[in-house]
């Protein structure tokens, strides 16, 4: 096929739904990734005021550097009323370890085992079998 034949299929006779979707899935692999897109297609600039998009979004950077949110308030807003598992966590996670606790348990309820594992071992190195327990009580 040539490049310049008008028969190609583009982006803007793809239904709204489905490049909702695509946006949603690429988002959820990568906020990086998400940012590129809607900067770079504007057939794919869907913001976060859509719930499919902010629900899913990946912030695993804010989850690492929950200090760097400050700069993301409106981001923030948006992913917490869609209610987001990683904006919820990145919003308690500073000081809380029942917030990290909760955390691990619910991806290990959603099925990411792995991850949710890897939060707590962490959580236990970090303070302990004892406050990981009296964590597990006061939730």
């Amino acid at each position: 096929m040539e490049p310049t034949n008008r028969s190609l299929t583009r982006l803007d006779t793809m239904p709204n739904g489905m490049l909702r979707l695509i946006v949603s899935k690429v988002g959820a692999a990568s906020s990086t990734d998400y940012c590129n897109t809607v900067l770079t297609c504007k057939s794919l600039n869907f913001s976060l005021d859509d719930p499919l998009i902010a629900k899913t979004l990946n912030i695993a950077p804010l989850v690492e550097r929950p200090h760097l949110v400050n700069r993301y308030e409106k981001t923030m807003e948006s992913l917490l009323a869609a209610n987001n598992l990683d904006a919820h966590y990145v919003k308690a996670k500073r000081d809380h370890k029942e917030a990290k606790y909760l955390y691990g348990v619910l991806h290990m309820a959603l099925g990411m085992i792995e991850k949710g594992k890897k939060i707590l071992t962490k959580l236990t190195e970090d303070e302990g079998l004892d406050s990981v327990e009296m964590s597990w009580e006061n939730i």
